[in-house]
């Protein structure tokens, strides 16, 4: 009877995994916001080699911050600003 059940619970979970892992496979990359505000934050040349330690190739921000963008450029980090909306001052 253990036999039965082990095995109908194989069956059962085997296409949910399967499942699983193949959307895990579709991701490309991950990319992290940069928030910019509070206190005590580290530099933005900190905040860069942050990102390039733990490879993450996207990074997004609210503003513009013009040390942030001085510190990315070069390093292949790709960057996704803020977006004017029409209907929004």
């Amino acid at each position: 009877m253990a036999r039965q059940s082990a095995a109908s619970m194989l069956a059962t979970t085997t296409p949910l995994l399967l499942s699983v892992l193949a959307n895990i496979a579709v991701v490309e990359s991950i990319g992290v916001s940069y928030g910019m505000s509070g206190d005590n934050l580290p530099p933005a040349s900190t905040v860069i080699g942050m990102y390039k330690d733990n490879g993450i190739p996207l990074m997004r921000i609210y503003a513009p911050d013009q040390a942030a963008l001085q510190a990315v450029g070069g390093t292949g980090i790709r960057v996704v600003g803020p977006q004017q909306h029409p209907g929004l001052p």
